[in-house]
């Protein structure tokens, strides 16, 4: 069985814990303080992107449109892995 990334998983818990705080603008920035190495490592990702942001001292926020905009352009880029995958196993069982 394949084992999910690691990466994006820890990078939608992260996402999912802001979100579900509500803590989706400066007003409503919360501290956070992650519970793994994973978490750690996608937060520190998810900041470097401005997806998470700062609200106040040692207080963050989830950037919804930012978030959806990464995540929208990740689907992009598998569906273009995926067609490419295809038209070249078309290419090679058709030969």
């Amino acid at each position: 069985m394949a084992t999910p990334p690691i990466r994006l998983v820890a990078e939608k818990r992260v996402a999912r814990h802001f979100l579900g705080k509500g803590a989706t603008s400066a007003a409503d920035a919360i501290a956070y303080e992650p519970d793994l190495g994973s978490r750690k490592r996608a937060f520190d990702r998810l900041k470097g992107l401005d997806i998470v942001r700062p609200g106040g001292r040692d207080r963050w926020y989830l950037d919804e449109a930012r978030w959806a905009e990464l995540r929208s352009q990740r689907r992009g880029r598998m569906v273009t892995m995926l067609a490419v995958g295809a038209a070249i196993a078309a290419f090679v069982v058709t030969r």
